[in-house]
């Protein structure tokens, strides 16, 4: 199968339109609208298919398949064939490669979200040294069994807040105290 055989066969379809008909229904004369139709639809089903099958392979990364898969699943008209067959000519006259766009937008939200990820681990160890700095290994045990033992939140929160005060007032000043001095801090703040 190459571009050219899929022109052609694409080129041999078209949405044909019956005309209204009247009718009875019911003892009442009725309008029936006219109806759209592609006369040998598994065949143009087929093309379609065999068209992005074509393009996948042979064009992986181009829009080529994102713009035809994008338009064969629109109602089928002959503007639509036309288009379809459109990207398959572009391909055969310019076959160079034209990247995706939506390729392009996943690889950049990829990154920005790599970077964020990144920056978030940054700012969260540099809170947990904080923490570490001031309290002994086994104090640091014990609030963290608080967080992983508590569901809610608040009550998280009145505990270690309890643990740190039984811990004596220093700990709790020194831990803010090491927060606020960390140069991160500093250069968050613009």
């Amino acid at each position: 199968m190459t571009l050219e055989e899929l022109i052609i066969e694409g080129e041999k379809f078209q949405v044909k339109t019956t005309a209204p008909s009247m009718g009875y229904k019911n003892g009442f004369r009725v309008i029936y609208k006219p109806t759209s139709y592609i006369e040998n639809g598994d065949e143009y089903t087929l093309w379609i298919e065999k068209s992005k099958r074509f393009v996948a392979v042979n064009y992986p990364n181009d829009r080529a398949l994102e713009d035809f898969i994008s338009v064969s699943n629109e109602t089928p008209s002959n503007q639509n064939i036309l288009r379809m067959i459109g990207i398959l000519k572009s391909l055969r006259e310019v076959p160079t490669l034209c990247p995706s766009p939506s390729k392009e937008k996943k690889d950049m939200i990829l990154n920005i979200s790599q970077n964020q990820t990144q920056n978030q681990h940054q700012k969260i160890d540099f809170v947990l040294d904080s923490i570490k700095d001031v309290l002994t290994g086994s104090q640091f045990k014990e609030i963290k069994a608080i967080v992983n033992e508590e569901k809610e939140p608040e009550k998280a929160k009145s505990k270690i807040i309890d643990k740190l005060k039984g811990f004596g007032s220093d700990v709790l000043s020194n831990i803010v105290a090491n927060l606020i001095t960390n140069p991160t801090i500093w250069s968050q703040i613009g």
